[in-house]
Parts: structure tokens; sequence; C-alpha cells
């Protein structure tokens, strides 16, 4: 029973391995059959025609819209709101007032500051040109003080012959020298007066006095600065894009209160890889798609490209870029300020040249190369390119159009020592392109 059973199982092993001897030689003739039909075929090739078409070159990045015309108006510092004349997308003219601030403190320093100006212009005008009462005053006013100053010396004279007798003491003869000292001070004082007014100012004098008049109209000059940011006010034409105030509010120093911008001026900031930067140059067409509205095309300008690159952070790491602004061009209606857009600048507009897929190409050790299907034969090429498009690359030296090559050739062409033979089926479309 048990030597039965030993036979059995030795007969099942050996139906396993002549059953696994049977499959591989089915493999290996099904594989040389097909061998034998490639080498007899050729081998399959995905293949395109070289054609004419139009190609260009472009640089694409993304960027974001804002105003390129606004007007930010600030609270200049801590400030209540007193009121606030308009709203979003009120449409408002050069100097029209948007609201104030509370202004209090500013007028009182205006008027306190015309004061002293009105003060100072009047003591100019009295000294620059005087008028015939004014002389007449000040004349009466030295007699005056000629006389003062006359008795005041013939006290002293006295004086001093009485201290000489013994009659007087010394401390009355030193308030004597004093009453005349300052009598004379007085009238040379008088006498001064006198000269300017009838024979005018002298160089430094006259200085002097247009030097306080011109500080005190700067003094005005800056309170009336001070109480116009307390008045808000429109420098230009626009359309009202945001109020972040409301009457009563407390607003801190630099605070935005109200954004005024025209909206039909519109730019576009981004930038690009410093290894495209190269190819930018303001004047460059550019075409500006929204995904808000992702139906329509709007053009723009390149308008200034930065002369120096920046470090950006981003998720995944430092990024070198180029700063750039493009302007939309007029007729953009439905981009707004803030929206996300995707930017292909032209950087060499479209013309119709002799071109070939990019699988194509093979960079070797003596340049760029191809293999061209030559009577069913796969054969390299060497060829010069010049303009490099989404798809497709110019052919510039090495092909005709009409010529067929080979993209993306495996190891079985590219390592051929001679020339291998291959089989394209062409099929409808794909600019040229055939596949199997």
């Amino acid at each position: 029973m048990e030597t039965a059973r030993k036979k059995k199982k030795l007969l099942t092993r050996r139906n396993i391995i002549i059953g696994a001897v049977i499959l591989v030689l089915v493999v290996v003739a099904v594989g040389v059959s097909i061998s034998r039909g490639q080498s007899r075929d050729g081998i399959p090739v995905t293949t395109a025609a070289v054609e004419k078409i139009p190609l260009g070159e472009s640089v694409f990045t993304t960027g974001r819209v804002q105003l390129a015309d606004k007007q930010e108006l600030y609270a200049y510092s801590s400030k209540l709101v007193r009121e606030i004349k308009v709203k979003p997308g009120d449409t408002v003219k050069k100097g029209q007032v948007l609201g104030y601030l509370e202004s209090g403190e500013e007028e009182i320093r205006l008027k306190e500051a015309e004061a002293g100006l009105a003060l100072q212009q009047a003591e100019y005008d009295k000294a620059m040109r005087p008028q015939s009462g004014d002389i007449e005053a000040q004349q009466a006013q030295y007699n005056r003080f000629q006389v003062v100053y006359e008795n005041a010396a013939k006290m002293l004279e006295r004086t001093e012959y009485l201290y000489e007798q013994g009659a007087v003491t010394a401390l009355e003869l030193e308030s004597a020298r004093e009453e005349y000292a300052a009598a004379g001070a007085q009238h040379a004082q008088a006498r001064l007066e006198l000269d300017k007014l009838v024979n005018g100012l002298s160089g430094p004098d006259r200085g002097a006095l247009t030097a306080r008049v011109e500080q005190s109209r700067a003094g005005v000059e800056i309170a009336r600065q001070s109480l116009a940011k307390c008045i808000l006010t429109a420098d230009r034409d626009g359309t009202v894009l945001t109020v972040e105030a409301a009457a009563g509010d407390l607003v801190s120093a630099g605070a935005r209160l109200i954004t005024v911008g025209d909206v039909t001026k519109l730019e576009v900031t981004a930038g690009v890889g410093e290894s495209d930067s190269g190819r930018l140059k303001p004047g460059q067409q550019v075409i500006i798609v929204s995904a808000a509205l992702p139906e329509r095309e709007f053009e723009g300008t390149v308008a200034e490209v930065a002369g120096a690159a920046v470090v950006k952070e981003t998720s995944n790491g430092q990024q070198v870029e180029v700063p750039l602004k493009v302007t939309v061009n007029p007729g953009a209606e439905g981009i707004r300020p803030g929206y996300t857009v995707d930017l292909k600048i032209i950087t060499v507009p479209e013309r119709t040249v002799l071109t070939l897929p990019y699988e194509a190409i093979l960079d070797g050790e003596q340049g760029k190369q191809v293999f061209v299907v030559q009577d069913g034969l796969a054969q390299a090429r060497p060829v010069t390119t010049g303009l490099t498009g989404d798809l497709f690359v110019e052919v510039m030296e090495g092909l005709q159009e009409g010529d067929v090559v080979i993209l993306s050739p495996g190891p079985e062409i590219t390592d051929a020592e001679q020339d291998v033979k291959v089989r394209a089926i062409e099929q409808p479309g794909g600019s040229g392109r055939v596949r199997l």
C-alpha cells in the first residue's frame, strides 16, 4: 500500500515537470515567432512628419491683478471719525470730500498761527511802509525822551556838585547816575526807532523782520496741512473700492479708511524664474487668462522688468524670481483687482517654420540628432534646432518638410550598430504624428 502511494506521488511530480517544460517551449516558440515577424516586418515605432506650422516662444507665469492708479486715505493720527460720505461703488470726482475726522485741535492751532502771522505782518508793514502818523507819533516820543534825558543829565550834574560839598550821600549820587543811564538808553532807542521810520531799516534788521514773517507764514501752512488731513478728499476721478471705517469709530494712526481707484486701469504683478528672465523686455505682448472667466482671453503688455532678482520664501524653500509688471490693455471688463491670473508672455511672435515634436530629438555626443525613417530603415541624422514651442521645435538644418522621424526611439534603435528595419502605421490626426 505504501509502495503504491509513493509511485503515484512520483508520477504526479513527473507530470508537473513535463507540463512546465512544454509551457517553456511554447513561450520560446511564440517569442521566436514574434521576433521573426518583427525581423521580417520591422520594429513597430511611433512616427511624426516634419511639417511647417506657426511657432513662437513664450514664458508662462502667474500673477495678481491690482489697480495701476489708486488713492488710499489713512488716518494720520489717532482720531475719531466724524462722518463718512461715500460707500463702495460710488463714483467720485477729484477734489470731492469723502469724509471728516475730528479736527477741533487742528482748527484752534490754525487760528493761533493766523493771529501770529497777522501780528508779524503788521510789524513788518509798519517798519517797511510807515505812515505819516506813525512818524509823527515816534517823533513826539523821541522829543519826550529827549527832555527826560536832558533833565536826567542836569540832575546828575547837580547831584555830583552836592556830593562834592558833602550835601548828599554816595547812594543818592549812584541813584542819579542810574536814572541818567536809563534815560539815555530810552533816548537812544527812540532815536533808533525814529531813524527806522524816516530812513528805513538797515539790512540786518530788515532780514530779521522778514524772517519772522516767513516763520509765521510757515506755521500757518503747517496748521492748514494738519487740518486738511482731517478732511478726506479724493485727489483723482475714480470709484470707491473700499470703506473701512464708519462715523463714531476711533481709528489708530496709519489705519486705512477709504480706497479710491480707476477700475479701468489695471496691472498684474508677477515674477519669473531667473532662467526665463533674460527673454523678457518691456513692450512684449501678454495673454491673460483668469480662472473666474475661463472662456475669455485678455491682452496686456510688459511694462517693467526688474533689474535685480529677489528671493522668495515658499513651501518648497527659497525661490529666486525676477519681478515684472504687466499693464492690462483697455477693454478688460470682468477682471477685478485681487484676481489671480495666468500669463503667457510672448517673447518671440509666431511665424511659420519647419518643426518636429520634442520626442524625436536626442542629445548625443555630437549634438542633437533624430532617427528618420528612410526606405523602411531607421537612420540617424544630426539636426540644428531653433525656436522651442510648447510641443514642437523649429528645425533649422538637417531635415526637409515631409521627412518622417521616430518619436522616443528605444535602445533597439539607438544602440544598433547599423540601420534597423522599422514599421510605422500612419493614423489620422496629430500634426503628422503616426502611432501604432
